[in-house]
């Protein structure tokens, strides 16, 4: 599904014999392509990237964590062609094509300016071709980029607008994942984008609605899916991905979990009580804490007692049964929650379980961010940045008009 996978013909002790993902890399800086494209870095994953589908964009000196500065690179003489042929090319080597999943930063320069003017690019030009799903990845709350909240805000706006679906992941969470499940006391870089390629692995996954779905190999889940159940309403796009098990690679092998309590139950308390990492889960809250909704939701009924069982295929799902639905029109026929199983295994776990979910909770915590931004903004705070670069009060005034939509939309479920 994600990859082009060689022909038989082909030298299985050669880096050629390796899946080739079906990306398009797309930077200001060739250092970062460079590193992904490096055959020692390629041989150390079991698949590469395609060097024809990779673009450096710019003079090479990056976006300055300008979200306006990456934004205009799409439009600098031939970008725009350039990146949108290399997408085309992309789409071509495809034998049925059904979604875009557009990765970038939420609060940088390259990723969220380029990003954003990359989405929009998908959607005007392969709208017809499936719906586009953003992850954007959420900076540190401090110490990073002095404008981060300009750069998350116009990114929010922009992708509100653009795009079907905006997977949220956080540095901070992701490190305390890494500290807390993983047990590195000091995590690198490298141990942050693996605990987050966990969660949107897992998210990802090929999965199936029915037994014999998977046994038939027909309709896997997929984006298009994901992205159609969980955001019924364009005014309600904003998702986050809660996984378990998180433990360490060592521990893998010496765990066996159960199902109805362990990872259906650990999910459901973490969605239940908006925890974000599973070895913080508060067992005692009975009610949701919706620190930002000025109602909180009722908590659901327990589960009545069910056999215990291995079976992917008969692990109730009864404890999602209610507390969910409230981006769901009343009148809506589908179920809030859906499930899909699959037998095969995940990173070797012996049971794993992912919640995809649109809730009030994480999608706050990342609109904070538009409310960080306007005090910056009443300020007259580093807007000179932006101002070079065509953002007026005019393009302000949008971003300020979406955020806060969003904003008073979710507060209100």
């Amino acid at each position: 599904m994600y990859f082009r996978v060689p022909s038989s013909s082909t030298s299985s002790s050669t880096l050629s014999s390796t899946p080739t993902g079906r990306a398009v890399l797309i930077d200001t800086e060739p250092k970062v392509i460079n590193k992904c494209l490096d055959s020692k870095n390629q041989k150390l994953r079991n698949f590469k990237y395609d060097p024809r589908s990779a673009c450096c964009v710019g003079d090479g000196g990056g976006a300055g964590n300008n979200w306006a500065r990456g934004n205009s690179l799409f439009n600098v003489g031939r970008v725009r062609e350039e990146i949108l042929d290399k997408i085309r090319r992309e789409i071509e080597r495809n034998d049925r094509l059904s979604s875009f999943h557009i990765i970038s930063s939420l609060a940088g320069g390259t990723g969220s300016g380029l990003g954003c003017a990359v989405t929009s690019g998908v959607k005007d030009s392969f709208s017809s071709k499936g719906l586009c799903m953003n992850t954007v990845v959420s900076p540190f709350s401090s110490g990073e980029v002095i404008v981060q909240d300009y750069n998350a805000a116009l990114t929010l706006a922009s992708l509100l607008r653009s795009s079907d679906g905006i997977v949220v992941m956080d540095n901070e969470v992701a490190v305390r994942k890494c500290k807390k499940g993983w047990r590195i006391e000091r995590p690198k870089m490298d141990d942050v984008n693996r605990v987050m390629a966990e969660g949107l692995g897992g998210a990802l996954k090929e999965s199936y609605a029915s037994k014999s779905d998977e046994a038939s190999r027909v309709r896997p889940h997929g984006i298009p899916t994901l992205v159609s159940h969980c955001v019924p309403h364009p005014s309600y796009k904003l998702l986050s991905i809660l996984h378990v098990p998180t433990m360490p690679r060592e521990s893998v092998e010496f765990t066996r979990d159960t199902w109805e309590g362990g990872v259906v139950g650990r999910l459901r308390q973490m969605s239940r009580t908006g925890c974000e990492v599973e070895q913080e889960i508060k067992w005692g809250v009975k009610e949701e804490m919706q620190k930002f909704s000025p109602s909180p939701h009722k908590s659901p009924p327990a589960p009545p007692p069910t056999r215990r069982t291995d079976d992917v295929w008969e692990v109730p799902t009864s404890p999602f049964d209610s507390g969910f639905g409230y981006v769901y029109p009343p009148q809506n026929p589908s179920s809030p929650f859906a499930c899909h199983r699959t037998y095969s295994k995940y990173r070797s776990f012996d049971k794993h379980g992912t919640l995809i979910q649109n809730s009030s909770l994480p999608a706050l915590k990342a609109l904070g961010r538009v409310e960080g931004a306007m005090r910056k903004h009443e300020a007259g705070a580093y807007l000179w940045q932006y101002e070079r670069e065509g953002v007026g009060e005019g393009e302000w005034e949008e971003v300020w008009n979406t955020g806060t939509e969003a904003l008073g939309n979710y507060r209100r479920l």
